[in-house]
């Protein structure tokens, strides 16, 4: 089987020779691999390393993005993922796996081999796999929709505290089983290309795609949605959600694709 690596870099020169050399180790699980990144315009040496590291290994490109950024974060991220689904789309089935990864510090730990060995001969239980992200606690929150909780914590009084309560109870009493969910990403995530080709990404704040009664499940649980955010750190939330959330719930809603998380680290630090 084939896998196409991919992610979005912006200004991630330090971490970008320790995560390559993870991703190669990682392509030694498969058959053939592509790694394929989008750049937006950085202010460290980030473009001069992608430029190496393509001189020395035909299976690694990039795209550089000359268009102007746009100002919402989640924004500039969906428009490059969704430029990186567009390039798998074009392979024409090569590539029936793809595994989206965060190109900075979360994926620079050790990688563990032997989980991500067993969870690749455990394709039969999930379309898109992600992992338990920090060895204490799980961090990618916003990314996170779990039944009852489906929409972003950052819209609920204390919903990241609930979140993480929440997820943490689920991770200790499953024993190795896999955590359904309807989004997760935590850095990195294995897809099957089937079910996630004609999906994209979306950083805008429109929670009207979750089935009503799932949102309301959540309201009558956590309380009314907030406002208006007064806390400076959540301000960027009030325009936007995190753009991993339209995507997975595109691909559960549309093609009925598993969505799981393991219970166990990938990168080790």
């Amino acid at each position: 089987m084939n896998c196409f690596f991919c992610g979005t870099i912006r200004n991630c020169g330090k971490y970008i020779d320790t995560v390559y050399n993870n991703v190669i180790e990682m392509s030694s699980l498969f058959d053939d691999y592509k790694i394929m990144i989008y750049y937006d315009v950085s202010h460290d040496d980030t473009l001069n390393k992608l430029h190496y590291y393509a001189s020395i290994n035909p299976r690694f490109f990039f795209y550089e993005n000359r268009e102007p950024l746009h100002p919402l974060r989640t924004f500039r991220i969906a428009q490059g993922r969704n430029y990186l689904i567009s390039q798998l789309n074009q392979e024409n089935n090569q590539y029936p796996y793809f595994i989206m990864l965060d190109w900075d510090e979360v994926s620079c730990g050790k990688v563990d081999m032997s989980l991500l060995r067993n969870s690749l001969e455990r394709i039969e239980e999930w379309d898109a796999l992600s992992f338990w992200n920090s060895p204490k606690y799980y961090y990618d929150l916003w990314a996170l929709s779990i039944k009852p909780y489906v929409i972003s914590c950052f819209e609920f009084k204390n919903g990241a505290n609930k979140y993480l309560k929440y997820i943490t109870h689920i991770r200790n009493g499953c024993e190795g089983r896999y955590i359904p969910c309807y989004s997760a990403y935590g850095g990195l995530c294995i897809y099957k290309t089937e079910k996630f080709s004609n999906c994209e990404y979306s950083g805008k704040k429109n929670f009207s795609y979750i089935p009503l009664q799932m949102r309301k499940d959540q309201i009558k649980l956590a309380g009314n949605t907030l406002i208006t955010n007064t806390d400076p750190k959540l301000l960027e939330t009030e325009q936007q959600d995190c753009e991993h959330r339209y995507f997975h719930f595109s691909a559960v809603l549309v093609n009925n694709a598993r969505i799981r998380i393991s219970p166990y680290t990938l990168f080790k630090y």
